[in-house]
């Protein structure tokens, strides 16, 4: 019924009818991604697990934080289980979702920021203050008609954050409070929050995300994989680049800014999710232990997750939700790691027919 209604009705009519949901629902809850410290993640991959890491890094270092993503929705230590078989709510389910953030005590919120979301004004009336680019290769292809379309729709949304009204963070009296304002602020107690952008160096289409105009730029990566940093179109304020990147049977390790980092976190390709959070940690506060806090993550649910039940009983099984081409042979290569013989696969048989390796 639903594909029916949606032939019928002219696309510029649904358009308008997302766009309108977002309108109002930023009105009911009164405007509450103005109130606080807004994140967007977006990207093929790694946003859920860049989020789960951030949130992580955030909450050590003193932050309270909520979190919408396709794991899980997340205020304060409360988590539920995302069962809405979608990223980024509708009918402005975000804003309701902020308030009560915001009602929580939660200073920042992080908000995985789709494509397909963006297509549908998901994002729109919030007001971003940063925003981390991890990947982009095809993908989702399907709703976009087109890797060229995919494309641009993720660079709009960058567009969209540059463009969000500057915030500042006024000392009032004991508190520290954001205020919004379309003017600039000459006041000792404000202090402006400059957009920010973090990019992947080993993305190539960073550079041309590059040129887009955010008060700072900051990048991330592994050394080896740097080669498109030097196509940037603006000036980088911030590389967050690491060396000696290994993976183990245990997890992986790196060195970053001379500190190095341990993680029980498996999958060479984490550590680029892990330094995208970095990135944006040290943004906020530019003296915690490094090492210290990137020991102290934990693994996102399902990925690359050991069931406890099967490691009791002698034999292991891990679970992973990965299914984009390039992600599964990441993972394929850190199984290789961990057990080298009598390694046992059982994968969606719809995806490997239809997407291939």
């Amino acid at each position: 019924m639903k594909k029916i209604i949606k032939s019928i009705i002219p696309d510029f009519l649904i358009t308008t009818w997302h766009y309108l949901n977002a309108w109002y629902g930023s009105i009911r809850y009164y405007h509450p991604s103005e109130e606080m410290l807004i994140i967007g993640v977006t990207g093929t991959s790694g946003k859920s697990s860049t989020i789960h890491f951030l949130r992580q890094m955030l909450e050590q270092i003193g932050f309270t934080v909520g979190s919408l993503s396709t794991a899980d929705f997340y205020i304060d230590g409360e988590q539920k289980l995302n069962d809405r078989k979608m990223t980024m709510l509708g009918r402005g389910e975000n804003h309701r979702y902020l308030r009560k953030m915001k009602e929580e005590g939660c200073e920042i919120a992080i908000l995985e920021t789709t494509s397909e979301g963006a297509l549908q004004h998901r994002h729109k009336f919030i007001n971003y203050d940063f925003v981390i680019f991890t990947t982009l290769y095809p993908e989702h292809l399907e709703a976009h008609g087109g890797f060229e379309n995919y494309k641009a729709c993720k660079l709009n949304i960058l567009r969209y954050v540059s463009k969000c009204k500057t915030k500042f963070l006024c000392k009032n009296n004991d508190s520290e409070d954001i205020e919004v304002s379309d003017k600039k602020r000459v006041d000792s107690n404000c202090k402006k929050i400059p957009k920010t952008c973090f990019l992947n160096v080993n993305n190539k289409h960073s550079p041309e995300a590059s040129s887009i105009d955010f008060d700072r730029l900051c990048v991330f990566g592994r050394e080896n994989e740097k080669q498109y940093l030097d196509q940037f179109k603006n000036k980088v304020n911030k590389k967050f680049i690491s060396t000696d990147n290994n993976l183990t049977s245990t997890g992986v390790e790196f060195q970053i800014r001379g500190v190095k980092c341990e993680t029980k976190i498996l999958g060479r390709f984490n550590i680029q999710n892990i330094l995208a959070a970095l990135s944006l940690a040290r943004q906020l506060d530019q003296d915690f232990d490094i090492k210290k806090v990137v020991e102290n993550l934990d693994p996102p649910p399902g990925r690359l997750e050991f069931i406890p039940e099967a490691e009791a009983k002698g034999f292991k099984v891990m679970v992973d939700y990965a299914f984009e081409p390039k992600a599964l042979r990441e993972l394929y290569e850190t199984i290789g790691v961990i057990e080298k013989n009598n390694i046992k696969l059982s994968s969606s048989v719809r995806e490997l027919i239809v997407r291939g390796l």
